[in-house]
């Protein structure tokens, strides 16, 4: 996930990530994970799903 425009908070595992404009995460999606967005300001992100 590369985070284009704003801040997200990602829930992976039941760890939290705060990525802003600029970051990017990695991570393996085994499970349920959320992408809510705090404060009143936009997020746009890229998501790029790579077959193993």
């Amino acid at each position: 996930m590369w985070v284009l425009e704003g801040t997200a908070e990602i829930t992976v595992d039941g760890a939290v990530h705060t990525v802003r404009r600029g970051d990017c995460l990695r991570f393996r999606l085994r499970g349920p994970s959320h992408f809510p967005c705090p404060g009143a300001e936009q997020v746009r992100y890229a998501l790029m799903i790579v077959l193993p």
